[in-house]
């Protein structure tokens, strides 16, 4: 696994080339978020999909988050309502994950073959440019085995992943990153508000 340091909360243009290239040819990355370590692939690739849910040891009954660029391009894989697309204009980017119909483009194993994807613009910029160079989704669970605790650095995660340095073709690392809440998470049904997850966002009174 090579590991690119983030300094100055600057990614360069060389290295930026050299995440894409390895996103496009099936590689796994692990990169900072606004909450805290992420592992991340090519969302559409099947193949990277079932990589990440064995290197987390993740049930596959648990679907797969996924972070985008950009609005326009979040709607290419999902569909908004009016209620979606005012919580998206008002909190994106930033740590609200919604919970949205999926379209058919995305991969059964990606949502757990449910009809919903959790999709959210991320709060740091190299999590967004990364999704809209590549110009797919890019998977974002957290950086953990599933059932531990986050990771908030790089180190801590290579303690927790047996196979991690294995299987991961490269870490960004940004040092060590805030102890923040995971992203609220939210479903929008008939009009009506669902928190699934309560987390940074405060969303009292948005409708």
């Amino acid at each position: 696994m090579k590991i690119i340091k983030i300094k100055n909360n600057h990614i360069g243009q060389s290295d930026l080339k050299k995440i894409i290239f390895c996103l496009k040819k099936g590689g796994i990355i692990i990169y900072p978020t606004e909450t805290a370590y992420a592992l991340g692939g090519d969302a559409l690739n099947r193949e990277v999909v079932k990589k990440i849910f064995s290197l987390k040891s993740r049930s596959k009954k648990n679907p797969l988050p996924v972070i985008v660029g950009s609005l326009n391009q979040a709607k290419k894989i999902a569909v908004f309502d009016q209620c979606s697309r005012f919580l998206a204009k008002k909190h994106w980017p930033g740590p609200l994950t919604l919970v949205l119909p999926k379209k058919k483009n995305i991969p059964p194993l990606l949502t757990a073959n449910k009809r919903k994807i959790a999709i959210r613009i991320s709060g740091f910029l190299w999590a967004r440019e990364i999704a809209e160079k590549l110009r797919r989704p890019l998977i974002s669970t957290s950086a953990n085995v599933s059932g531990q605790e986050e990771c908030y650095t790089v180190g801590a995660i290579l303690k927790q992943f047996s196979r991690v340095s294995k299987e991961v073709n490269l870490a960004l690392d940004a040092g060590r990153l805030p102890k923040v809440k995971p992203s609220t998470v939210v479903e929008v049904k008939n009009g009506k508000l669902k928190v699934l997850r309560e987390g940074p966002v405060n969303l009292a009174g948005s409708f």
